[in-house]
């Protein structure tokens, strides 16, 4: 889980460089201001690594996938945006799209929104319930990334109405022709971190993350095995 963590820090950190890249395309005064929100966010993000590192490894050993069972339920976790995954493929469709300068503009901002950090809402919510499984969902996409909260003689069925995908990923995908499997392969598409608790911890789960300022949502359940880990619904 240490090495988890290390790779998440790792890929944060690749994310602020490719937004540091992005900021040529904006003009003058969003560039201004988007520069000192990153390092703002360098900043913060020093301050989280030592504060919150060892007290997260201390928590995350407290959780068991193996007691995840069946009809247990999947909540998930507001994105940001993209966070720090599909850059190379974001940055393809909007030099080869025939969007406006003011729409180029509008979806590279939405683009640029710094990454959620979720190691406090999580500390908290650790606190509070007994959650059984985490998944964050980086590169892989939801297809990838849940199925490693999930034990191997277990699946789950994730229903695809329970949330809307935002502007940005719908302009991508429309720009794109992408596939829906593909966008939930390649980007979070709005869902950046879920949990597997109990279904009679639903209500204090999301109490904790509203308190928190994140929306969430029951996004599935754990099923039978099937012989596909994950199955949209």
């Amino acid at each position: 889980r240490y090495q988890i963590l290390q790779h998440s820090i790792k890929e944060a950190e690749i994310d602020l460089e490719e937004l540091k890249s992005n900021i040529s395309e904006m003009s003058d005064v969003n560039a201004l201001k988007k520069k000192a929100e990153i390092e703002q966010a360098e900043k913060d993000s020093e301050a989280i690594k030592v504060a919150t590192s060892e007290a997260l490894i201390d928590m995350l050993l407290t959780i068991d996938a193996k007691k995840v069972r069946k009809n247990n339920i999947i909540i998930g976790i507001e994105s940001s945006g993209a966070h720090s995954n599909g850059y190379s493929l974001i940055n393809k469709l909007v030099k080869k799209s025939s969007l406006s300068k003011t729409e180029r503009q509008k979806l590279i901002k939405l683009a640029l929104k710094p990454t959620h950090l979720y190691a406090t809402v999580i500390l908290d919510l650790l606190k509070k319930v007994k959650v059984k499984s985490i998944a964050n969902i980086t590169g892989g996409g939801l297809i990838e990334n849940i199925p490693r909260s999930i034990p191997n003689n277990l699946s789950s069925e994730i229903y695809l109405d329970n949330w809307e995908m935002s502007p940005l990923f719908k302009t991508l995908q429309k720009l794109g022709k992408i596939h829906l499997d593909d966008m939930l392969r390649i980007f979070n598409c709005g869902i950046g971190m879920t949990v597997v608790i109990d279904p009679k911890d639903l209500n204090e789960t999301q109490k904790v993350l509203s308190k928190h300022k994140f929306k969430s949502f029951m996004i599935g359940k754990v099923i039978q095995n099937t012989k596909r880990k994950i199955n949209f619904i």
